[in-house]
């Protein structure tokens, strides 16, 4: 039996609002953020000639001109496919080396492009590797990056580099940084509620508004609301690290892309996206037959009607010592709960899941109808006494032997004894060091602690036998080894 609580009305059109308020001096908003992802695939230690490139927009001027290390005009006189070579550890990493372009300097808009004539520059050698295609004899605005190690400049697609008949904004704000001044930096953005159907595409993306947004960096704090479009704007910030969150209404959570932008100058800006999505739960325990609570099990909510790409939308939940569980963040649609659902890159479990409400069978398991932002408690999950758990509990320390909060346990089946692939989710420590996690009985366990923070990550780990098992763990942390030049 499953008991819900309501979920959210559908979010109120704006057109039927009353007046909001609006962002004081809002006058246009970029569509994207300026954030990009470069991705590759490196073969034998050499990168191939195409790789994927995928990339966010590179923002308005305002933002792009402060991403880079020059931007100015210059006119293309050659281009030029440079050899490739073995990478080599501890080198920077060969991205936008496949052309070097040399152009002749019709104007310097920002930056250091230094004081000749001409200035040469490398880019990917082609779109899979993110290169730009320049055309001999035209004229571009080039936003040129410098990377550390390297005596060229270079540029990519994910820039605003483009040819001067495309690039009126460009020009025409980079002319004016000497000229005008400006009393602060903004960021801007919009917040939209967006969710994806079961074949990926979007069923809902509409803006949120009078969504109150909160703008923070080290200790001080402004906030204002999103207007009709969802639009928002934070002005006069003076140079620095800000981060960027949005209340989320009930039923509802937001996530801001990226959640952290930086301010490189006053006469700057930032452009986010803020995302609002249904926030649907489903909570219940986890027990034995005798009602034995079984705590840090991962219990898996796999939606059935997301075709082909069922992992895509599989969330879960470690259950807590009293074997209850809550899994969060969940859109719309069809669900059947499981434990031992772990699976490789094709969705085939490792071992045989049992399903809510106790059943070996995925047909006869519990299916439960979850509405936007509903909230759902089920009956316990019953594990059979012939499903093996085990039970693993340990303490996190570090190098000098305290315990440490907030690491990250994962536990993994060692490669020499099958696949060397993780089991659920990972564990977190608490203020104690102290971590539980319970997975299916195999003949020996690998535990990896991890902790990451702000410029220093820190790893351990430790192997289990399962005569073993029953016994206390200690992972100590410590720095990985440098690489090797």
């Amino acid at each position: 039996m499953a008991h819900s609580m309501p979920a959210p009305a559908a979010w109120m059109n704006p057109s039927t609002m009353g007046p909001l308020r609006s962002p004081t001096g809002v006058q246009t908003m970029a569509k994207a953020a300026g954030t990009f992802l470069l991705a590759w695939l490196w073969l034998v230690g050499t990168p191939p000639d195409a790789a994927a490139c995928s990339c966010m927009p590179a923002g308005p001027p305002c933002e792009a001109f402060w991403k880079v290390h020059a931007v100015f005009v210059g006119r293309v006189l050659a281009t030029a496919e440079q050899p490739s070579r073995p990478w080599k550890p501890g080198e920077p990493l060969p991205f936008g080396l496949g052309v070097k372009v040399t152009l002749a300097v019709v104007e310097r808009l920002s930056g250091d492009s230094g004081d000749q004539p001409t200035i040469e520059i490398t880019t990917g050698r082609d779109e899979g590797a993110c290169g730009y295609l320049f055309e001999v004899g035209r004229d571009y605005v080039v936003f040129a990056r410098k990377t550390e190690g390297r005596a060229l400049l270079s540029t990519d697609i994910c820039t605003r580099t483009r040819p001067v008949g495309q690039a009126a904004d460009d020009l025409r704000y980079g002319r004016q940084l000497g000229t005008t001044s400006q009393s602060g930096g903004q960021v801007s953005g919009t917040l939209k509620h967006v969710e994806r159907g079961p074949t990926g595409q979007f069923q809902v993306d509409e803006p949120m508004p009078d969504v109150p947004v909160r703008l923070t960096r080290d200790g001080w704090a402004d906030e204002t609301r999103t207007a009709r479009d969802g639009a928002f704007l934070f002005t006069g910030l003076a140079p620095g690290e800000y981060q960027v969150d949005a209340e989320s209404p009930p039923g509802y959570y937001t996530r801001a892309y990226p959640g952290t932008v930086t301010i490189r100058d006053v006469r700057g800006c930032a452009v986010i996206v803020v995302q609002g999505h249904f926030d649907g739960r489903i909570s219940g325990r986890l027990v034995r037959p005798d009602r034995t609570p079984v705590p840090g099990v991962t219990v898996q909510a796999r939606r059935d009607d997301w075709r082909g790409q069922s992992s895509l939308l599989e969330q879960s939940a470690l259950t807590r010592d009293d074997g209850s569980y809550e899994i969060v963040e969940l859109p719309p649609g069809r669900y059947r709960l499981a434990i031992n659902a772990a699976s490789d890159f094709r969705g085939r479990p490792y071992r045989a899941p049992t399903y809510h409400p106790g059943v070996a069978s995925l047909h006869e398991a519990t299916v439960i109808e979850l509405a936007g932002g509903q909230q759902v408690t089920v009956d316990d999950l019953v594990v059979p006494m012939t499903v093996g758990l085990v039970t693993l509990r340990g303490t996190v320390v570090g190098v000098d032997g305290r315990p440490v909060a907030g690491a990250r346990v994962y536990v993994a089946v060692p490669a020499e004894e099958g696949a060397g692939r993780h089991l659920g989710r990972p564990a977190s420590t608490g203020h104690d060091g102290r971590f539980v996690v319970t997975v299916g009985d195999e003949a020996r366990y690998r535990l990896v602690g991890e902790l990451r923070t702000p410029g220093s990550f820190l790893n351990g780990e430790a192997v289990v036998d399962m005569a073993d098992a029953a016994a206390p763990v200690t992972i100590r942390l410590t720095p990985p080894p440098a690489p090797r030049r």
